[in-house]
């Protein structure tokens, strides 16, 4: 299989890696509200399985190093449902992703959600951690989550005052509550979770049976796949965003664009995935400090693009000084947090 022999390959994989992934989001937003984001997950999680596939079988098979195929004979049974199982708890925290995405929008929503990644992540460090860091960037990522949401209730509360103007103000602003708590729930649990797939994907890779980079990305898009129809018999019907709708939905509702963009937004998220794990896992493998980057810059692309291409509305003072201070704080947390990895 390809794999990349010098650390400059390496690096370049991981900047390669840090572009595909906002793609992903940002693909979302370009859907627009006319396709659900549970929709929009069937999608993803195709385009995902189908870059998985071309890969494994074009450039997992070539190279000096064990093609796909052998290496997937000679993984542990384990390693390979331990993959299947980081992708299934990945699927979970995507229909998450996407459901915040729809409520506050990319910037607040990617805020919140990996704020609250790296709040994980952190406390995970911190059992094994020789210092104080990872506990507190997990203090300064919990802060930039309060933030988010304070950025987040502003802009619904001043959106609402703009729809249903002064008479019915006080009415619009406790129903924008409502609708800043529930995309803060979908923030908490769909960060938690992203956090949670990196110790699940630990256990595929913990002996001489382990699963290949190739491998592992194919094993992990297949559990996204049956994840997601599992998951969205109850995100159909629970009504995060909209009424209740149901699969056949998916069949009749969706032009040829709508499924592309959620097919490429899927295996964009493929591709990044892939190039993370080559690095990691080829000759001249990267530090957990290189590898650590890249989501949280990525997300920092991301929240920024939510503000650039697709802050439509002037938003209140307020909620724009409450968003650059998340993002601030975000930094330092992930500053904070890398710190600790780094081994000079």
């Amino acid at each position: 299989m390809v794999l990349p022999e010098s650390w400059t390959a390496a690096l370049l994989l991981l900047l390669l890696s840090a572009c595909f992934f906002v793609i992903w989001p940002n693909l979302f937003k370009l859907a627009g509200p006319k396709w659900r984001f549970e929709l929009f997950a069937i999608d993803f999680a195709l385009g995902a399985l189908l870059l998985a596939l071309i890969a494994a079988y074009t450039l997992g098979s070539r190279g000096s190093e064990l093609d796909f195929s052998d290496s997937m004979l000679v993984a542990g049974r384990r390693a390979q449902a331990m993959a299947i199982a980081a992708g299934a708890v990945f699927a979970f925290g995507n229909l998450l992703y996407l459901g915040t995405i729809a409520l506050v929008g990319l910037s607040n929503g990617t805020l919140f959600t990996f704020s609250v990644f790296g709040l994980g992540v952190g406390l995970l460090q911190l059992a094994s951690a020789h210092s104080v860091s990872p506990g507190i960037s997990a203090l300064v990522f919990a802060s930039a989550a309060v933030f988010t949401f304070l950025s987040a209730k502003a802009t619904r509360e001043a959106a609402a005052a703009r729809s249903r103007g002064p008479a019915v103000r006080a009415p619009g602003a406790q129903k924008t509550i409502s609708l800043s708590a529930k995309g803060s729930i979908t923030a908490i649990l769909a960060g938690l979770s992203f956090a949670a797939v990196w110790p699940v994907l630990a256990l595929a890779q913990t002996d001489e049976l382990a699963i290949g980079a190739y491998g592992g990305v194919l094993m992990g898009a297949i559990g996204i796949l049956a994840a997601t129809l599992f998951l969205n018999f109850f995100f159909l019907n629970i009504s995060l965003e909209g009424g209740k709708i149901g699969y056949t939905t998916y069949l009749t509702g969706g032009t040829p664009k709508l499924h592309a963009m959620g097919a490429a937004s899927g295996a964009a998220w493929a591709a990044a995935a892939l190039a993370l794990y080559t690095a990691k896992t080829g000759a001249a493998k990267v530090t957990a400090f290189d590898a650590w980057i890249v989501p949280f810059a990525a997300a920092i692309l991301a929240a920024v693009s939510g503000v650039v291409f697709w802050q439509k509305v002037q938003i209140p003072a307020v909620a724009q000084r409450n968003k650059w201070i998340a993002l601030i704080l975000f930094i330092a947390g992930a500053a904070v947090l890398l710190a600790g990895l780094h081994k000079p």
